[in-house]
């Protein structure tokens, strides 16, 4: 199941990655009522991200404002409250939200590894993924071999960081909280429990 938001493919998680430091601190301000343009303000200002250019810090708050805008008020406010694995699911939830190749991924290739019961990933099915991708989309048949290294690289560092992928590449099942799956289920949005989970 694809969704209706987000209708193109794209390559920017080269450079954004997972960013659960910044979407936290950037969701407190949201919580707090401050604006877009007021977080962007206070985040340049006060170098929030402890980042060393100006030119780093705009690009990831860019991201991070795109992401932590697919949740509503119940999901923000249980990312700004929860415990670090709960609120890295949501991290991970985002990202589904706003990449449509990600998304595509995790249905097509983990929701595959969870529910055939296979332990590991390997470095072929990214191959593969990114192969198949290529044959289907103008988009991803332009991209430099070192643009599909560095997906490849992104994708496993962002299974890594939300708990579902070990250092071994052993794919781990996420232990979702009721309280975030039962809500995204009442919501009508249970494809993406299932990407996240296996269930």
């Amino acid at each position: 199941m694809t969704r209706k938001n987000i209708t193109t493919y794209s390559a920017k998680l080269t450079g954004n990655t997972f960013l659960f430091f910044e979407m936290r601190i950037v969701a407190g301000l949201k919580k707090d009522g401050f604006s877009d343009k007021e977080i962007k303000d206070k985040v340049t200002t006060d170098n929030l991200f402890l980042y060393k250019t100006g030119k780093s810090i705009l690009k990831r708050l860019r991201e991070v404002l795109k992401r932590l805008n697919c949740l509503d008020d119940t999901l923000l406010s249980m990312f700004v409250n929860s415990e670090s694995d709960t609120a890295k699911l949501i991290t991970l939830y985002t990202i589904l939200k706003s990449d449509l190749l990600f998304y595509e991924f995790m249905e097509e290739v983990i929701l595959d590894k969870y529910t055939s019961r296979q332990k590991n990933i390997e470095q072929s099915d990214f191959k593969q993924f990114f192969q198949f991708k290529a044959e289907q989309s103008d988009i991803v048949s332009t991209w430099t071999e070192n643009t599909v290294k560095e997906l490849i690289r992104v994708y496993k560092s962002i299974l890594k960081e939300a708990g579902l992928l070990k250092d071994s590449m052993e794919l781990k099942s996420s232990l979702m909280p009721s309280v975030l799956s039962d809500y995204l289920i009442e919501k009508g949005e249970e494809n993406y429990v299932r990407v996240m989970s296996g269930i």
